[in-house]
């Protein structure tokens, strides 16, 4: 690709995190500078995965609607699903690429690469020391866009973001607010973020 089209690549992934463009050769590792990630630790990655346990297993709302959203999101975008199931894909994430902490990186999380090219990678801002729901809450999200079996191609937060309004609405989740008329990779983050919450935290209720 040419020089203007590499740096207007990078510039996008530097803002949004992972874009989606199939053949993008901008090293990611490096798009994050000044501070480059570092991989979690064993015992990180095992404490991150128990989070996600956690919040699937600590309420049966969580896991029918995150299992529903899968589905929901590989049949409207017609892109190949790797498992509906959060912790396999986790697993393949972490034999891949992996997890790293990127402290700064202007974001909770994001998604990399894909599982169907082996390079599937989880970078995050999250705190150790903090509350296993809330780690937990931001790894599931980014877990969730690495869950298309299909090569180059992640779920994207707009896919996301619909499908969870539709899953929501159709699970009988009560005042379920429309997502966002716009693309824009912030509202629609935000909003699929709002959904795993509701349907997620043992403070909430359909």
């Amino acid at each position: 690709m040419s020089p203007e089209e590499r740096a207007r690549r990078k510039q996008f992934v530097q803002q949004f995190g992972w874009g989606g463009f199939g053949d993008e050769d901008v090293d990611l590792s490096l798009s994050l500078d000044p501070q480059n990630p570092t991989p979690l630790t064993g015992q990180q990655l095992g404490t991150l995965r128990t989070d996600i346990q956690k919040l699937l297993e600590g309420r049966k709302d969580c896991s029918d609607f995150v299992n529903a959203l899968l589905k929901n999101v590989a049949a409207a975008t017609q892109r190949s699903l790797y498992s509906t199931d959060p912790l396999k894909v986790f697993d393949a994430v972490a034999g891949q690429r992996g997890f790293f902490l990127a402290p700064g990186q202007g974001a909770g999380g994001y998604a990399w690469g894909s599982i169907g090219t082996g390079d599937a990678k989880v970078t995050l801002d999250i705190s150790f020391g903090g509350f296993s729901f809330d780690r937990g809450l931001v790894a599931l999200h980014e877990v969730t866009h690495e869950a298309s079996g299909t090569k180059y191609q992640l779920y994207l937060d707009r896919d996301l973001a619909l499908a969870s309004y539709q899953v929501a609405v159709a699970q009988g989740f009560k005042g379920v607010p429309k997502p966002p008329g716009t693309n824009d990779v912030n509202a629609n983050s935000q909003y699929y973020t709002e959904r795993l919450f509701k349907a997620c935290s043992p403070n909430q209720r359909r």
